[in-house]
């Protein structure tokens, strides 16, 4: 029977407490959000952007939706697929996301995930993936029932850049509790 080096047990400690130690930096998404449709100011080459605010969290603060891509596969179905640009503002600066989703015309429920593709300020070279839920907000104008907005959820986790030497940056970079 070959006995293990007493060193291994002191080695898997260690590489679990690097993991939890890098765990510990990146911060936990989960907020509500709500938002309206804009078109003035709407740089989306298929003609739609939403403004809003997330709630609490990290992202705290304000978003911007730009639609870059839009495609009905099934002109029968409502279901589209889009992608597109989130721009998060917060007071620690921003994070702009890559976005892809789906999107049903009847009820506005739509469903994207996120990866966060820069940041400025504090939140510089942040990385992460979120995913986006919700349902639409309608509204009776002129007559017509109008999709006017969304209210849902933004929910994954946001870490900090790593540094040259491969560990983490200092956890200062952004708050959770910050609103």
């Amino acid at each position: 029977m070959r006995l293990l080096p007493t060193s291994l047990p002191t080695v898997a400690l260690a590489l679990v407490m690097s993991a939890s130690a890098s765990a510990k930096q990146c911060k936990t998404v989960d907020a509500n959000l709500v938002s309206g449709l804009f078109v003035e100011g709407c740089a989306s080459p298929v003609g739609f952007c939403t403004r809003g605010t997330v709630a609490s969290g990290p992202l705290a603060g304000s978003f911007e939706f730009t639609a870059l891509t839009a495609e009905q596969p099934n002109p029968a179905s409502p279901v589209m697929f889009y992608t597109g640009t989130v721009v998060y503002t917060t007071k620690k600066g921003t994070v702009t996301v890559r976005d892809s989703g789906m999107f049903n015309a009847n009820n506005g429920a739509f469903m994207e995930v996120q990866k966060v593709t820069e940041g400025t300020k504090n939140l510089k070279g942040f990385n992460g993936t979120l995913t986006s839920q919700g349902d639409g907000i309608f509204a009776v104008i002129g007559g017509l029932t109008q999709l006017i907005g969304f209210k849902g959820s933004v929910d994954g986790k946001i870490c900090p850049p790593r540094r040259h030497d491969g560990r983490d940056a200092k956890d200062d970079d952004v708050d959770d509790d910050d609103r």
